[in-house]
């Protein structure tokens, strides 16, 4: 038998070997030969990150680059005379300047790109980074000069990469003829703005009469909101009228400025959001906001619209009262809901909360629920009662599979090291003492039992199968719950503290931890 060498290979199954390896690896395979080279190049050149990049620390640029800055710029001045930060920013710009024209010169290419990243650093470690004043006054003075070249090159490539289907855009101005490339995106489906802004009254104008469909495409939404952009907030909520088919919309501001605030009362009387929007998160919301997707959800369901909200985050460091709670889950229950999270102000009851979630949402399969005292809080809390006191209520859960809280375990939940501490009768002052929370042990493993007080839990809702504590933001512990057929229940504790037991499918995370959590995607074969 001859022997089979990868070029005999068939394309689709080369398109499958390439993304397995290492990019340096892709590509010096690719340069093997044209047939290698034609299927490498798809792989390499699928993500293209440009970025007009920033070093607060490292401004001083080498002097052999000084000439070409100020003869590119039309500058008579001495390089004596520039600030080391404009030189830094001046040449940062022409190195994007050049790798976009190399792009752009190249379709085939510029052909193979889907997902494009562009980002500009210059605004948020300048005229952001120090307090909203840039470093170097001419810097400032050369802004809009400084950029038109920039703005005409993102204009370029959004609208040359015909077949992206994925987009980041980071301190970008967002202007109409930025909006108009979206329309030539065909394949567009994931767009996510980061930090972006607008002009004063460019949303506004462009939302009069009826608002332009900018992409039909897209499906997938996120926004950030820094609280250098909080005057823009209404015209942010605005952008959603330009997708019209949005399956998946994330919009999240800065934890420790300004929440986001109520959508306008204009756009919540259209109702058109919730007839097609399945999974929904809104990070740092005011009670206002909370509000106005109570009344969005029912004004939809008035109008006639089909709900088809799933999946929704909601994180608050508001006091959330009760009434409004039960408002919430009230418009929640005539949605198909799924997975439910809740991130909420340390005040808020936990008792009404989990018996008001379990009476409006019985049918919900995921319940994440989370209760911080600081904003910037990440890990477990004293919650009020004991954990076995909150599982009496799971009984009213008829198809909940996975919970998660930040409950921290107190001698009053029962485990094996809860036992040995009271054994040795609580000796909190004793050096020589165990100490049964792993939390506080400088041996952690010794008593890692806090998937014990799962047991109640497991009794109360027959379908649970997994039960996990949220520890920090991207660290998690639990366990399976497996059920013999006599009916005898074990825990099965997870092998490491990780977020691979599918808390990412039960909740709303950023991979790229930018602040932009959002559910999984929604790809345009299953829309």
């Amino acid at each position: 038998m001859s022997a089979v060498h990868l070029i005999d290979l068939p394309i689709k199954l080369l398109e499958i070997i390439f993304p397995l390896l290492k990019l340096h690896d892709a590509r010096s395979l690719a340069n093997c030969c044209r047939y290698l080279h034609e299927v490498g190049q798809r792989y390499t050149f699928k993500y293209r990150r440009l970025v007009v990049k920033w070093d607060p620390w490292k401004q001083d640029i080498p002097s052999e680059f000084l000439h070409r800055i100020l003869v590119s710029n039309n500058s008579t001045d001495p390089a004596s005379q520039l600030h080391p930060s404009t030189r830094y920013a001046l040449d940062t710009r022409n190195v994007f300047l050049e790798y976009a024209a190399f792009l752009l010169a190249r379709p085939d290419i510029l052909n193979h790109v889907e997902n494009i990243y562009l980002s500009d650093e210059i605004p948020y470690y300048t005229w952001g980074y120090w307090g909203g004043a840039t470093p170097d006054a001419s810097l400032e003075r050369w802004k809009y000069k400084f950029y038109l070249s920039v703005w005409d090159v993102v204009r370029k490539l959004l609208t040359g990469a015909r077949f992206v289907k994925e987009s980041t855009l980071y301190h970008i101005e967002l202007s109409k003829d930025i909006f108009n490339c979206f329309r030539r995106l065909r394949h567009l489906y994931t767009l996510r703005l980061d930090s972006c802004f607008f002009r004063k009254g460019t949303i506004s104008s462009m939302c009069k009469g009826r608002p332009p469909v900018m992409s039909s495409s897209l499906l997938n939404l996120d926004i950030y909101m820094p609280h250098r952009h909080v005057d823009c907030q209404e015209d942010i909520w605005k952008v959603l009228q330009f997708f019209p088919n949005l399956r998946t919309l994330s919009i999240s501001s800065d934890i420790d400025d300004r929440a986001v605030e109520r959508p306008p009362a204009k756009l919540i009387e259209k109702g058109t959001l919730f007839s097609t929007l399945e999974k929904f998160v809104i990070m740092n919301a005011s009670m206002e906001a909370i509000l106005g997707i109570v009344e969005w959800i029912r004004i939809t369901l008035q109008r006639g619209f089909c709900l088809r909200l799933t999946h929704i985050s909601i994180s608050t460091m508001y006091d959330v009262p009760p009434w409004a709670l039960e408002s919430l889950l009230i418009a929640l229950s005539y949605c198909p809901m799924e997975v439910l999270n809740l991130d909420l102000n340390y005040h808020t009851p936990a008792f009404t909360t989990i018996r008001e979630i379990a009476n409006k949402c019985p049918n919900i399969r995921g319940l994440t629920l989370i209760l911080r005292k600081e904003s910037d809080e990440t890990g477990v809390v004293d919650w009020m009662h004991p954990s076995w006191e909150y599982a009496s209520y799971f009984t009213m859960f008829r198809r909940l599979e996975y919970f998660c809280w930040n409950f921290r375990t107190s001698s009053s939940d029962f485990s094996p090291a809860s036992m040995v501490f009271f054994e040795e009768g609580f000796p909190h002052n004793s050096e020589d003492a165990t100490t049964y929370d792993s939390t506080y042990s400088d041996e952690p493993d010794l008593f890692n039992d806090r998937y014990y007080i799962a047991y109640p839990f497991a009794a109360n809702c027959p379908t649970l199968r997994i039960f996990s504590i949220l520890l920090s933001d991207r660290e998690v512990e639990g366990c399976d719950v497996h059920r013999a057929e006599n009916g005898v229940i074990s825990l099965i504790p997870f092998k490491e503290r990780t977020v691979a037991n599918k808390f990412e499918y039960w909740n709303a995370i950023d991979e790229e931890e930018l602040q932009m959590p959002h559910w999984p995607r929604t790809h345009p074969g299953l829309a």
